[in-house]
């Protein structure tokens, strides 16, 4: 079976363009079943576990919403079992879910106690699969695919000037990283974006490159580890305060990480208030050709500050 993800398209915006003065494009990743890019790669690791295991094989998952609506959709096209372990503050998104034909059970009082529940359940279950929201291999070689297509979409000849991306967990970021060193855009800057409060990659990056002039940069209160697996500092939030629930990770990929430091071209972080995201999501939602697209959230909005707003609050190069 080939791939089960969208060809999404890439749209020039003049909005966007006019106000910077360059060209900018919209990958727009709103248009998988789920909504969401992180469709491409779960739909990929329900895949090979289909292979793997069988058709018995059921899908656990714990998820605030997004990782939860992509297994789901995963599940109900391949027709596999999905169990969702979700935190409280997600019981909005039970009736979708089970809807898909998915088992939703609220596992406790944030995504921490949800994983916990997830794992546990897994673990008694030898037909079960837990499947990661973003740290995986396999999820970045999906995500990845986002970027043969832009290759693809764009006109001949053209190589992106940069990438920007919002970053939670990291998996979506993993995935550009992986498809640029793939199709020669390694020089080719990225940009990572994050809101104050859910920036635990930021703190992370700031932990790996501390130098006399940002030793005291850090913007959330977080506590910090060595990976000896990959041999970098994480920063874990103490507790994610933004409001843009769908970057809450309290923690990064260490691999995530790893990648970024040893990227040719630097990975940039930049950091900037609930406020700033919300605003510019809010001017962004007004441009008529995209206003029914669902492209404006909050979590996308962290995008936008780059754009609508003269300045963001924080960067680190």
């Amino acid at each position: 079976m080939g791939s089960i993800w969208r060809k999404t398209p890439l749209l020039h915006s003049d909005t966007m363009s006019t106000r910077l003065g360059c060209d900018v494009y919209l990958k727009l990743e709103n248009l998988q079943p789920p909504q969401s890019f992180k469709f491409r790669g779960i739909s990929l690791f329900a895949q090979r576990a289909l292979e793997k295991y069988g058709p018995s094989v059921h899908l656990i998952v714990a998820s605030g919403g997004n990782a939860a609506y992509a297994t789901s959709s995963a599940a109900k096209i391949l027709n596999l079992r999905c169990t969702a372990y979700i935190p409280e503050a997600s019981k909005p998104f039970t009736s979708l879910l089970e809807a898909m034909g998915t088992k939703v059970v609220v596992g406790g009082v944030n995504y921490f106690a949800a994983l916990q529940a997830a794992q546990q359940a897994a673990e008694a279950n030898n037909e079960a699969v837990l499947v990661p929201a973003y740290d995986h291999p396999t999820l970045w070689e999906g995500h990845s695919s986002m970027i043969d297509e832009i290759q693809d979409q764009l006109p001949s000849g053209v190589k992106p000037d940069a990438v920007l991306c919002s970053v939670g967990g990291g998996g979506l970021l993993g995935g550009v990283i992986t498809g640029c060193d793939r199709v020669g855009w390694k020089d080719v800057p990225i940009v990572a974006l994050e809101t104050q409060g859910a920036n635990c990659f930021y703190e992370s990056m700031l932990a790996n490159r501390t130098t006399e002039s940002t030793k005291n940069a850090s913007i959330a209160p977080a506590s910090f580890t060595l990976d000896e697996t990959y041999n970098v500092h994480i920063a874990h939030l103490n507790n994610v305060t933004s409001r843009a629930a769908c970057l809450g990770a309290t923690s990064p990929s260490a691999g995530i990480v790893r990648m970024a430091l040893d990227r040719k071209s630097p990975v940039k972080c930049v950091c900037m208030s609930d406020q700033m995201s919300l605003t510019s999501a809010i001017k962004f939602s007004g441009q008529s050709q995209y206003q029914m697209s669902g492209l404006a959230t909050h979590g996308l909005g962290g995008a936008f500050p780059l754009i609508f707003q003269t300045n963001t609050n924080s960067s680190l190069s």
